[in-house]
């Protein structure tokens, strides 16, 4: 029996394989070890959770083949609530924000590979969001209070985004003056 959870597919989307689970023991705490296909990498991944509800609980997904989270979040209701951080492999943070009734809230934090911060979005209630601060990858500051320009990756081509009032008006390809 498969179970589909959707968690915002511009994270990841999941399908929970049932199975014998086998569980682990940790500083006196036994954790039920699930398996999951991720549809948008196609990858089996494995997540490590603290209650025995099938939906329901703080979860871990590590990277495939290690024991590094990958993403950290809790799902009560079967719907996304509290906290969400993903992870680089390295470790380092990429994404933290915070989810309430399974809609993102509030500040988001991205940062780049480097550790550096890169973008600080606020999320309404209409579930648009108004980019509030930008940084390259060398920690200058492109967007501030919501106005500015960075340049972005699209498909191998690099485009020039504007920003007013926390939102991208305008992206036009960017293309280095010859010499």
């Amino acid at each position: 029996m498969n179970f589909k959870l959707s968690l915002l597919g511009i994270f990841f989307s999941v399908i929970l394989v049932a199975q014998n689970n086998p569980t682990i023991k940790f500083e006196g705490k036994t954790y039920t070890v699930y398996s999951f296909f991720d549809t948008d990498i196609n990858k089996l991944l494995h997540a490590i959770k603290y209650s025995d509800q099938v939906s329901d609980g703080n979860w871990i997904v590590p990277f495939p083949g290690t024991q590094k989270p990958a993403y950290l979040f809790s799902i009560i209701d079967g719907k996304l609530e509290g906290q969400w951080t993903s992870y680089y492999k390295t470790g380092l943070k990429k994404l933290s924000g915070i989810y309430s009734n399974n809609k993102k809230e509030k500040l988001w934090k991205s940062w780049h590979p480097s550790g550096k911060a890169m973008e600080e979005s606020v999320f309404l209630d209409d579930g648009f969001y108004r980019m509030v601060n930008r940084w390259d990858i060398n920690g200058t500051p492109t967007v501030t209070n919501g106005l500015g320009k960075y340049f972005i990756e699209i498909d191998g081509a690099t485009y020039i985004a504007t920003v007013r009032s926390g939102i991208v008006i305008s992206q036009e390809k960017y293309e280095p003056k010859a010499e």
